[in-house]
């Protein structure tokens, strides 16, 4: 089985995650690629990604922004682990400001700088995210956003919500 893991935004494909997930799944073709900070760039290696790895044979795991990008890969089964949809809020906050990656990156990159261009790429891309009828949750949360998410977007997945360190870990599952 080939899984795929899409980190978050400012961590790696060496992250913890993605090293606990290759210690776990030692028989499987676990495959964690650095996220380019670019939109653009990210959305041609999840085409590159897609044509090197079969959906019938393929898992696709995403955490936070890189959940957001997992939800993009139709026809693969994915799960989302507490998705940002929204990362342009986040970059807004650090406009013009360098933001340090969590864990190592290949070729040595430290930092990434939040410009305007960044953050209107990931404004137009997520304006794109969903259809209305995409996602139907088994459960929804408290949360207004989540409530709101899911009011506009439905369609065929099962959604688990926990309590956890990241303020509210919300896992989807998405059919093909």
């Amino acid at each position: 089985m080939n899984i795929i893991y899409l980190h978050g935004l400012s961590s790696s494909g060496q992250s913890n995650t993605a090293k606990k997930l290759r210690e776990l799944l030692p028989e499987d073709n676990v495959v964690t690629p650095d996220i380019p900070v670019s939109p653009i760039e990210t959305l041609q290696l999840l085409l590159s990604l897609a044509g090197e790895y079969r959906p019938d044979d393929t898992i696709v795991i995403g955490t936070s922004m890189g959940a957001m990008y997992a939800s993009q890969m139709k026809g693969y089964r994915r799960i989302l682990v507490n998705p940002a949809f929204h990362v342009s809020d986040l970059l807004k906050e650090n406009n013009g400001e360098r933001l340090r990656f969590f864990s190592e990156r290949e070729g040595g990159c430290e930092s990434f700088e939040v410009t305007e261009t960044l953050i209107d790429q990931f404004e137009e891309m997520e304006a794109n995210l969903f259809y209305v009828g995409d996602v139907t949750p088994e459960s929804e949360s408290d949360s207004l956003a989540i409530k709101m998410m899911f009011a506009t977007v439905r369609k065929s997945a099962a959604m688990a919500i926990f309590t956890g360190r990241h303020s509210r870990v919300v896992i989807v599952l998405l059919k093909k």
